[in-house]
């Protein structure tokens, strides 16, 4: 058996910013207060 990955990097390499998500489960949604921390963050580098 095979392990999957449960979390991802996303970097830039620009500012050399990192999100790391982890991968939802039991389906492909995520948790509101999970979306509402990546907005925050987003939000804070000025990118939304």
């Amino acid at each position: 058996m095979r392990k999957q990955k449960k979390e991802y990097d996303f970097y830039r390499e620009a500012d050399k910013k990192v999100i790391m998500l982890h991968k939802t489960h039991p389906g492909d949604i995520m948790k509101q207060g999970a979306v509402k921390a990546l907005l925050d963050f987003l939000t804070g580098l000025g990118d939304v």
